[in-house]
């Protein structure tokens, strides 16, 4: 438990490695907590978010839990992979930033979950968020959505981007891998990418479906889908 102050968890991700000093394996999950923000004591769903780890044996019981980006820096939606460098990181935490939606971050998270710096991995003019990174065909790739078709980029339809890179600390060349043209299905959410082998991979997003001139409502995705594709 995390407290009364929490208004909600959500986007975990979680990384496996053996850990020496314990004798076994670790799992390690990185996840969005937004607290209650007054005097309204409901939480700011741009400036409230904040970044959490925590620890399990089995991936079945949590521990451990630890804050790794406070409020106010926009962070959400974290997605980590472990890539251990002789500058002391272990993991690095891709994260959409709230308070800046043209940017995707990447924080370097030391072995005790302490963030060590925080750097933009990839920018544009676009709305963006649910970011994720993977290592297949020789390159790195940055997967996440785009939000178009209103001010604050959330009502009327989110595709699915891809960006690659020689390196996991910059991304570039972004095209769209999914787009969607309204209705009936006017957003692809969440991406998650599993490496297949080669050039393919296999892609699952939440499914938003919506009637003719209706606002799409991010919140009622009906299914989860698995696509197997190929660069």
């Amino acid at each position: 438990m995390l407290g009364p102050d929490v208004t909600h968890v959500a986007d975990p991700s979680v990384t496996k490695h053996w850990n020496n000093l314990s004798g076994r394996y670790q799992y390690t999950m990185f996840y969005t907590v937004c607290m209650k923000f007054p005097p309204q004591q409901t939480c700011d769903p741009q400036a409230g978010n904040q970044i959490w780890s925590s620890v399990s044996s089995n991936g079945i019981e949590w521990g451990a839990h630890k804050m790794l980006l406070s409020s106010g820096l926009g962070s959400a939606e974290p997605s980590a992979i472990i890539d251990q460098q002789a500058d002391g990181s272990f993991w690095k935490v891709y994260y959409a930033d709230r308070l800046n939606l043209g940017v995707i971050k990447m924080a370097k998270v030391d072995g005790n979950r302490n963030a060590i710096s925080a750097s933009v991995v990839y920018a544009s003019n676009e709305t963006m968020t649910n970011p994720e990174v993977r290592f297949f065909n020789g390159q790195w790739h940055l997967f996440f959505n785009v939000y178009t078709g209103s001010p604050n980029g959330y009502q009327l339809r989110g595709d699915i981007k891809k960006a690659i890179g020689a390196t996991n600390t910059n991304f570039h060349s972004a095209q769209t891998i999914i787009a969607n043209s309204g209705s009936p299905y006017c957003a692809t959410i969440g991406p998650s990418i599993t490496p297949a082998g080669g050039n393919t991979y296999d892609l699952y997003f939440g499914l938003n479906q919506t009637q003719a001139n209706d606002i799409c409502d991010f919140t009622k995705n009906i299914s989860i889908h698995r696509w197997r594709m190929a660069e």
